[in-house]
């Protein structure tokens, strides 16, 4: 299995054991697919990510929990067919910054002062192969318009603020970054560059329909003999802006729509469980569904 795999799988791990403790159900011992089916490839188990031993509502049980996180800005939601643009920005971002403090800042001590924010256009995100080319460009444009000690200055690509430069001279700039802010200090800062971008908060009715429909596809193919219950946990996770559902009061009335019920109550789970790990709150189908 690829490290990257790996990751995922033991990331999968820690949500189920962290929304368990959440819900005082005292996890006791959580194991990944590879770990209670080694043969799952060659015997066509697909899942669940992961099998937990806890205490339920005041009863030992075990339980299948199919793992997933929501993102705000998924495909059904943006129609994009990109996936979520909050995540690639986070990849992208990465890069940018990495060639900025690693190659450039070391590079020019005198610039260690600068405290800069870019606000990357999320609607047409560059591909990772032109990251280098941008940062160089951003440290260029940097190099030019260094304010003076404790002033502030704004740069965006129309110049609506009287103090706004523009990007005209920097065709990269121009096409992929909203925004730069650059403010200048009287000391030397660890961390000079970062991205603040527009958060997207909230819960979107299709995009967790699209979850869910996907996942009951899928879950044919689930290997749920020996556990109590069966479960799908879709994970608000806050690691992005996009993966988050707001809170409680808001988020709650879109997933008691009837139409969200419905494709819970189809899906072939025991429990379809809806969780915001910033706020915290959850929200379980199954409950809701036992009202009606």
């Amino acid at each position: 299995m690829r490290y990257r795999d790996v990751q995922r799988k033991e990331e999968e791990r820690g949500l189920a054991r962290e929304y368990l403790t959440f819900k005082s159900a005292a996890p006791r011992r959580i194991q990944v697919l590879r770990e209670f089916c080694p043969d799952f490839a060659s015997l066509g188990i697909q899942g669940p990510d992961v099998r937990a031993l806890c205490d339920w509502n005041g009863r030992e049980i075990t339980v299948g929990v199919e793992v997933t996180k929501y993102q705000v800005d998924g495909d059904k939601a943006t129609g994009s067919g990109k996936g979520s643009a909050s995540i690639r920005a986070v990849k992208i971002w990465d890069l940018i910054q990495h060639r900025l403090e690693k190659k450039h800042f070391p590079e020019h001590p005198g610039l260690a002062s600068l405290n800069v924010s870019v606000s990357l256009d999320t609607v047409n995100l560059p591909r990772q192969q032109a990251c280098p080319t941008l940062a160089d460009q951003i440290f260029d444009f940097l190099q030019e318009h260094v304010p003076t000690i404790g002033k502030e200055a704004h740069f965006c690509r129309h110049g609506r603020r009287p103090n706004d430069g523009c990007f005209e001279s920097y065709p990269m700039l121009k096409e992929f970054v909203r925004r730069i802010s650059v403010w200048r200090r009287d000391c030397r800062l660890a961390n000079r560059v970062w991205r603040t971008d527009a958060a997207h908060i909230g819960v979107v009715r299709e995009e967790i329909i699209a979850i869910i429909d996907s996942k009951a596809v899928r879950c044919r193919n689930y290997d749920f003999s020996g556990m109590n219950e069966s479960w799908l946990l879709i994970c608000a996770t806050g690691e992005t802006s996009s993966s988050r559902a707001g809170r409680d009061h808001t988020g709650r009335a879109t997933l008691e729509s009837p139409a969200l019920c419905a494709h819970a109550a189809a899906a072939g789970f025991d429990r379809v469980i809806f969780w915001d790990r910033v706020e915290p709150w959850d929200f379980d189908y199954s409950q809701a569904l036992s009202r009606r």
